[in-house]
């Protein structure tokens, strides 16, 4: 059963150079999912099914220190790369 890798990123194209570059460096034992707004990338984050987080600063009005503050206050324990 492949990992998988959260990405939180609200522009499309950084989602598909980070894939694009996911699938030439990483084995097939991981699979990238992308979700693009901060509410469903907490979402997704506290459901814990993740090996890691990728996290982009910027994520509408909201950003990416706010994600993880708010995370870590319901108790997340996926690694997350800033």
């Amino acid at each position: 059963m492949a990992r998988k890798v959260l990405l939180i990123d609200d522009d499309r194209l950084q989602f598909a150079l980070t894939e694009q570059q996911f699938k030439a460096f990483v084995s097939g034992d991981y699979e990238l999912e992308w979700w693009k707004t901060y509410e469903e990338g907490l979402s997704e984050l506290l459901s814990g099914d993740y090996a890691v987080c990728l996290l982009d600063y910027r994520l509408g009005e909201r950003d990416g220190l706010e994600l993880i503050r708010e995370a870590f206050e319901k108790s997340c324990r996926v690694p997350i790369i800033f």
